[in-house]
């Protein structure tokens, strides 16, 4: 831990060493560890943000698509469409698959914009398992909406 520059800095990166002394810390008080920490969490929320996009643009073409509006897909596998349907929820029964697929997509914006306050993210509670869903709950890390998910959880360089 020799040497840590500080994420996001104002002006010139200080070094802060691991040892006590003089450079132990940078000029805002902040230790190594809290460099590492927010450099990890830098890099994870990055990672994150990264894939959940990408199922955002999965979202919003399959809604395309359920309205008429990308002609080039088609739903290859409805075992599979009601089979996630039917895990989220979802009442299969009467509806074709272009309704179920729009109904899908609305599920998934739903678990976007989902708030702190409003449950917890459907998709994530209706997938995971029930070991993973009490390791959530049980460290108080469960998320809520995948895009408050990540706004909550972004380092503030102010926040030692």
């Amino acid at each position: 831990m020799q040497g840590h520059l500080l994420p996001l800095p104002h002006g010139r990166p200080p070094r802060i060493k691991g040892e006590e002394g003089p450079a132990s810390k940078g000029a805002c008080g902040i230790h190594d560890w809290t460099v590492a920490a927010r450099s990890t969490g830098t890099m994870l929320l990055t990672g994150a943000s990264a894939h959940s996009e990408h199922g955002h643009h999965i979202t919003e073409t399959m809604h395309k698509f359920a309205e008429g509006h990308a002609p080039d897909y088609e739903i290859k596998d409805p075992a599979k469409l009601h089979r996630t349907c039917t895990r989220l929820g979802i009442a299969c029964e009467g509806k074709d698959d272009i309704q179920l697929a729009k109904e899908l997509a609305e599920a998934a914006f739903a678990d976007f914009k989902r708030l702190d306050g409003e449950g917890y993210s459907a998709w994530l509670s209706s997938f995971a398992t029930k070991g993973r869903m009490e390791k959530f709950l049980d460290c108080n890390v469960m998320p809520t909406g995948i895009s408050s998910s990540a706004w909550t959880t972004s380092p503030t360089p102010w926040a030692t």
